[in-house]
């Protein structure tokens, strides 16, 4: 054996030494103190809908963490509102159904608190439900007896505690074949 046979063996070891104290570090880190995934982007392009004679579609182009949606159930809420009186809406829990009531702070649109009270609101209801999630696209139904006046619609995804908020979209009525309808 040489001389630098012992040595090379002390050099790798000195080198491997910082790799495997950060491997340390990291692994008994509070998880609040490693990485995690950055705001998700929500943002609707155009909200669309259509009234038939049973049911009323509506649909989103928009921008939502939609791969997330496929891996692991994540917490992506839809909410679609009255916005002349504010009160009735129906929220999409795309991971869980779709739920229906009456929240007077929808009446100055959906802010951030507004946002926390839904998220866990309103009863399941038996009309409404969402029918495609699909990358830049969401369709939902629900009762043709939902106002469509001045409906707006906002995504929203409370994580950590916080809401994410989309833009808020009035929903454009492009048909309906109810009587005394448009188009």
């Amino acid at each position: 054996m040489t001389a630098f046979a012992g040595t090379r063996a002390r050099c790798a070891g000195a080198r491997l030494l910082p790799a495997l104290v950060a491997m340390a570090l990291v692994a008994t880190a509070p998880a609040a103190a490693r990485a995690t995934p950055t705001d998700p982007v929500l943002a609707i392009y155009a909200a669309r809908a259509a009234r038939g004679d049973a049911r009323t579609r509506i649909q989103l182009d928009a921008v939502f963490p939609q791969q997330d949606l496929v891996q692991i159930p994540y917490p992506i809420q839809v909410v679609v509102w009255d916005g002349v009186g504010g009160a009735q809406y129906v929220r999409f829990d795309l991971s869980d159904g779709a739920f229906e009531g009456s929240h007077a702070g929808l009446a100055d649109g959906l802010d951030p608190a507004d946002a926390t009270a839904l998220a866990s609101a309103g009863a399941p209801s038996a009309t409404a439900r969402h029918v495609l999630v699909a990358k830049g696209r969401i369709e939902l139904e629900l009762s043709t007896a939902f106002p469509l006046a001045d409906a707006r619609v906002r995504i929203f995804v409370i994580d950590g505690g916080s809401p994410v908020l989309s833009n808020e979209m009035p929903v454009d009525v492009v048909l309906d074949a109810q009587p005394g309808g448009g188009s």
